[in-house]
């Protein structure tokens, strides 16, 4: 009885740890999707689509390797969307963006498309604006009003609050957020401050290396998954081995083929769900490895970042990222935890 209770409660541990694994990698990949930028805040100032027209064109002129592609935003934190129709309205979060939208909140795309930077007639709206306004989720194409104007519904977003994406109507719109993709992405940040530098775009910013963040918090995540079954294989060889003189040289091979093609199969799944996880950002490496205070200049250097981050003006985008940047420790230690628990009541108790 006691060892069908230890079964069972190995078997519910097994499913927690799967369950809680898998979760939090999902989650670290959609932060890494939806940061594969370089972002800039503007403390003071702004700039118009005309300045980063006129930037661009002149890093042309200079014949730079690096040309950005760079998108703009900005948030009126209350705005209100209209279904005249049915006489119907919905508090938003409007997002005025010049650029590639998918940059600029944390969301994922249900149906339709995001809008084109010339396409000055649509709109994006969440899952709950189009519930509130047309009793469905299946809104596209219809037709909403904003600030005395109608857009047509192109696509429909899942977020964790009510938005309203538009693309800018006008050169001289002023904006306060930039996201910069290079193709360079391991120098985005490097880039980003030549960029704006040269261009006198910006004196008082911050800048947060999305890329950097949300590759290292997914490979951080994953990284506890692969050692675990580097420790499992270990186990699996050793046991093997010690049957050795129990079997017949036919079973021998016979179970030792099984055992690798399980090992093979089992880590390329592995693979395929989770990539690569042993990443090394570039500016976590020194240029001399004499210099022995580099990682710890680097340390403080993101941690002003991040603390940076939190005095800014409340940006759902940069709020969703610090908070992962703050799980990111207790997820590590609770995966670690579920995974030991496991190896050691395999090891010791020999299930």
């Amino acid at each position: 009885m006691k060892r069908n209770k230890d079964r069972a409660l190995f078997v519910l541990i097994i499913f927690i740890t799967a369950w809680f694994t898998i979760t939090k990698i999902q989650d670290a990949s959609f932060l890494r999707s939806q940061y594969s930028a370089v972002s800039v805040r503007l403390k003071t100032g702004t700039v118009t689509e005309g300045d980063l027209k006129a930037a661009l064109e002149k890093e042309q002129d200079r014949k730079s390797s690096s040309l950005p592609e760079v998108t703009a935003w900005m948030r009126i934190a209350e705005g209100k969307v209209k279904n005249k129709d049915l006489n119907r309205t919905q508090k938003v979060s409007a997002v005025i963006v010049t650029g590639n939208m998918a940059l600029t909140v944390p969301m994922s795309l249900i149906s339709g498309n995001y809008v084109y930077r010339e396409d000055k007639k649509g709109c994006v709206i969440d899952t709950k604006t189009a519930y509130a306004l047309f009793g469905t989720e299946s809104a596209a194409a219809n037709i909403v009003t904003y600030e005395k104007k109608n857009y047509i519904i192109r696509g429909i977003v899942k977020t964790d609050y009510p938005v309203f994406l538009i693309q800018g109507d006008n050169d001289r719109k002023e904006y306060s957020n930039l996201e910069l993709t290079y193709k360079e992405e391991e120098r985005g940040e490097a880039l980003a401050e030549e960029f704006l530098f040269q261009n006198g775009l910006a004196a008082d910013y911050v800048m947060i290396d999305g890329y950097f963040f949300g590759r290292l918090i997914y490979s951080l995540i994953t990284l506890p998954v692969w050692i675990f079954f580097f420790f499992a294989v270990y186990e699996i060889l050793r046991r093997y081995k010690h049957e050795k003189d129990k079997l017949t040289p036919k079973s021998f091979i016979l179970y030792g083929s099984l055992v690798i093609l399980i090992i093979i199969g089992y880590g390329i799944l592995l693979y395929q769900f989770t990539g690569n996880p042993f990443y090394i950002p570039e500016k976590l490496i020194p240029t001399k490895w004499s210099d022995f205070d580099y990682w710890s200049k680097q340390f403080e250097l993101i941690k002003n970042q991040i603390q940076q981050i939190r005095y800014l003006t409340p940006n759902p985008k940069d709020i969703f990222l610090v908070d992962e940047i703050l799980k990111l420790c207790l997820n590590i230690f609770v995966i670690v935890v579920l995974h030991m628990f496991i190896f050691l009541y395999v090891r010791i108790i020999k299930i």
